[in-house]
């Protein structure tokens, strides 16, 4: 009979496997003909379609420092639509799907159900162009959204107001309501944090302030999750054991405001689950039968993966499954593994209370700790796999902040409900504001600490999920086990070989013999790393226009992809923000050892790049001149050779002055001349030619750099254009390949990747 029982086990979770994979295939692949995503490529195109607002339009925090992005001081406001019709000439014809709207200048007016007819420009979500970035296309897939538009306020009128989704509309005006209330009762700082933590919106938190919660292990303070939904029900359930309500009224009480919450706040995974577990407990103890923290454990993952089978694969609900399992297995019985004897009972009763206050005290703050350090080493591989940071501050800087989030929650929704009973706000508006204060001043005081985090590489997919196999088999094989501190053993090798090796050994990972060079995706700018055959890693320009968030996450991206930690050399062709504002995003998060440039940069260094100069500064890197015919020969057979410019500069521009550098391996040579132009260009004509097999098109592939000319002399078999898909780029790409040269474009193909090894040279790009 136990045979045919494991046979039967096993045939069901086979079952149950198949149809999960079923289910999740149909959710992520199967679109029905008239998705908007079929009609639109991945290039920017107009569109003029009728949708229904699926929410409220939120209005996006403004750039950092107050400096307009892309010469725009408008306001941005972002919306997620249903597409119902798409204009096809002079008839309208039917679509359906869903779209992520993004508007420069105000439309505060469109709120959730309106009818809206718009003109814009729009596009298929890309995938990403580097190894290791982020994807926003499989992030909105998961949401079955394929399609993003841009477009201005006055290209977005709303036709119908109201014209469906009552029950939405509903929710979004008490969101709505609960954020006017913290605005008109908060200072504008302190209403955003407290509408991300009450009400998980953070549309209003800029990236800045997001990432000090990051780097401290504090961001999940700013999504409602389990952690806040506990907090809810606690409090309800203590207001019941102090004698306002009755056993089984407070357990009622519970039920609904958690299901309230969990609705209102949205529903992420990470309430679904908390919800789901504080309903089966409370309908357990209604009922009278015990419960069975895993049965509930897989009952909220059932419901979360019926509900959206990509949830699976979702880092939130990963980490939260994750930190919920490790307490669970770190708290089998009691904190000492046995319950006190009544004679013990006795002697602590008879002891004063306040040293009885103290005992306890003490006692529930070890547990805390305990759990603090369960949850930080049971998710920090996955922490550090996905993010690149890790906080050591994080396991007691959850534990100081637990009490004011405690009162934010409260006061937050008591200002949430009472707003516009002015008498009666006040109090909750004063506690809530100082609370606030308290939580992001001690956030940033310990990200401001040297060694309260790193930055690292994770392990790959195939080592994290290997490492969680190995734990999971050594937790049931000490399943019978019930003192807490058997959880030790594995929890040291999650920290060991989970974080540890990566942050220590990340060149082991995937590591390819000869030398490597990757031309980054950075948009319109300028990033090459060199990877060396001796294990060095240089970098040549980091940098591209727009915001240096966006280019530094990229080139960090594809850093940590190849387990890069530290930066041997970073090469900075000129002055330029397109090619160096990376680098104060770069030195917060990498080992970099020297920075070099030309002597006509570093002379303009503090007046015309103080950003910059003050990063390098604070990081305290050494910082060498180079100029034409400096050389380094390298292990391995590597040399590095300078062209340009001389010590004393030339004429012109900065782009003149481009630091123009010749890496020569194996019998080939890479070209990266920066934006070489002008008299600097001139001069490097005049002087003999460099047959060079790979070259860097100088200028992102510019028309102004006189590529039939510069082809000549330079005489490439690959040419690769560092752009962000300007116009002029393909008329370029056309004079190389009439001289027999291949071309590949960082707009189109990706980043290109060079391996140049004893059997040749090999070329393959990202898309």
């Amino acid at each position: 009979r136990r045979r045919l029982y494991r046979w039967a086990l096993f045939s069901l979770l086979t079952a149950v496997v198949s149809l999960g994979a079923f289910w999740h295939g149909q959710y992520w692949s199967h679109y029905p003909s008239t998705e908007i995503g079929r009609f639109l490529a991945e290039k920017h195109q107009p569109v003029c379609l009728e949708a229904i607002a699926r929410s409220h339009a939120i209005e996006l925090p403004g750039s950092p420092m107050g400096v307009p992005v892309h010469g725009q001081a408008n306001p941005e406001y972002r919306l997620e639509v249903d597409v119902c019709a798409v204009r096809d000439g002079r008839r309208w014809r039917p679509v359906t799907g869903r779209a992520v709207l993004s508007v420069t200048g105000s439309i505060q007016q469109v709120q959730c159900g309106d009818r809206l007819r718009i003109s814009a420009h729009g596009q298929r979500i890309p995938e990403p162009q580097n190894p290791g970035e982020f994807s926003p296309a499989r992030y909105y897939r998961a949401q079955r959204t394929l399609v993003r538009l841009h477009g201005m306020a006055n290209g977005v009128r709303v036709i119908e107001p109201a014209a469906g989704k009552v029950f939405f509309r509903f929710l979004e005006q008490v969101r709505q309501h609960a954020r006017h209330q913290f605005n008109r009762h908060l200072p504008p700082r302190e209403a955003a944090l407290a509408a991300a933590i009450v009400v998980g919106q953070r549309g209003q938190l800029d990236s800045e302030r997001r990432e000090v919660f990051l780097v401290t292990g504090t961001l999940h303070l700013l999504v409602v999750s389990g952690f806040h939904v506990g907090i809810l029900a606690s409090g309800i359930w203590l207001l019941g054991r102090l004698g306002l309500f009755g056993r089984r009224s407070t357990l009622w009480i519970v039920i609904g405001l958690t299901i309230l919450y969990a609705v209102l706040t949205g529903g992420r995974p990470p309430v679904t689950r908390a919800a789901t577990l504080v309903l089966v407990l409370c309908g357990a103890r209604l009922c009278g039968r015990p419960v069975f923290s895993g049965n509930t454990i897989a009952l909220a993952a059932l419901l979360l993966l019926i509900r959206n089978p990509t949830c699976l694969f979702d880092p939130g609900t990963q980490l939260s499954f994750l930190a919920v399992l490790a307490i669970m297995r770190g708290f089998t019985g009691s904190f000492d593994g046995r319950e006190p004897d009544r004679l013990q009972q006795l002697v602590r009763r008879s002891r004063p209370w306040f040293q009885r206050f103290f005992i306890q005290l003490f006692g529930r703050v070890c547990r805390l700790t305990w759990i603090s350090l369960l949850i930080w080493g049971a998710t920090a591989p996955l922490v550090l796999h996905y993010f690149h940071v890790l906080s050591h501050a994080g396991i007691l800087l959850n534990l100081v902040l637990y009490l004011p989030m405690v009162v934010v929650m409260f006061s937050g929704l008591g200002i949430w409900i009472l707003g516009e009973v002015p008498v009666l706000v006040e109090l909750p508006a004063w506690i809530c504001r100082l609370n606030l204060v308290i939580i992001e001043s001690t956030v940033e005081a310990v990200e401001g600490c040297r060694g309260s985090h790193v930055w690292g590489p994770g392990l790959p997919v195939c080592w994290l999920f290997g490492l969680y196999a190995v734990i999971a088999v050594g937790d049931y094989l000490t399943r019978r086990f019930r003192r807490w501190y058997h959880s030790l053993p594995l929890l040291l090798l999650l920290v060991g070989a989970g974080i540890v090796w990566p942050l220590t050994h990340g060149h082991w990972f995937d590591r390819s013999e000869g030398l490597r060079c990757t031309f980054i995706a950075v948009g319109h700018g300028t990033c090459v790393l060199l990877e060396m055959p001796d294990g060095q890693t240089w970098l040549y320009d980091a940098g591209a226009m727009g915001r240096p968030q966006t280019s530094g996450r990229r080139i960090a991206a594809v850093l940590w992809s190849r387990g890069i930690v530290r930066l041997d050399m970073v090469v900075l062709s000129h002055a330029d923000a397109d090619h160096y504002n990376a680098i104060p995003y770069l030195l917060d998060r990498f080992d970099v050892r020297q920075i070099g440039l030309t002597a006509v940069m570093a002379d303009q260094l503090a007046g015309s790049c103080p950003g910059l100069y003050r990063a390098i500064n604070s990081a305290d890197v050494e910082i060498s001149h180079w100029q034409a015919g400096d050389s380094w020969q390298l292990a391995d057979g590597v040399e590095l050779e300078v062209i340009q410019p001389p010590a004393e500069g030339l004429p012109g521009n900065d782009n003149s002055n481009s630091l123009v550098m010749v890496v020569k391996y194996q019998g080939e040579q890479i070209l990266l001349p920066g934006d070489l132009e002008g008299s600097g260009l001139e001069r490097l004509l005049a002087t003999p030619p460099i047959p060079c097999s790979i070259v860097m098109a100088p200028h992102h592939g510019s028309v102004h750099s006189h590529p039939k000319r510069f082809a000549d002399w330079s005489q490439p078999e690959w040419v690769i254009i560092s752009t962000g898909g300007k116009p002029g780029n393909a008329e370029v790409a056309d004079v190389y390949r009439a001289r027999d040269a291949m071309v590949w474009s960082t707009a189109t193909d990706g980043a290109v990747t060079i391996c140049i090894d004893s059997t040749g040279k090999r070329l393959s790009h990202w898309r």
